[in-house]
């Protein structure tokens, strides 16, 4: 999920109680200026989460892959460096 506050864009993740709809948890994560998380697994009591961020300039994006526990909280996050323009140096 996506929310914005003025020119960022941040991802959450939450649990909801498939019964009544509410939620159980919910965390917030932003590391750049755009956050979008595009993918999520459980697997082995774990959630893995795959994404990008825009960090250093619109040319910029930085694909990640996120590792929390079963409640949200970050036990690892791994970002790789993409150029959206092959011209140009880091």
């Amino acid at each position: 999920m996506i929310e914005t506050s003025g020119q960022e864009l941040n991802c959450f993740m939450m649990e909801i109680d498939r019964n009544s709809g509410d939620a159980i948890w919910q965390k917030k994560y932003h590391s750049g200026t755009t956050d979008v998380l595009q993918q999520l697994r459980i697997y082995n009591n774990a959630i893995y989460a795959v994404g990008v961020i825009r960090a250093g300039g619109i040319d910029k994006i930085r694909p990640f892959i996120m590792k929390t526990d079963m409640t949200g909280n970050i036990l690892w996050t791994k970002y790789y460096l993409k150029l959206l323009n092959n011209s140009r140096r880091l």
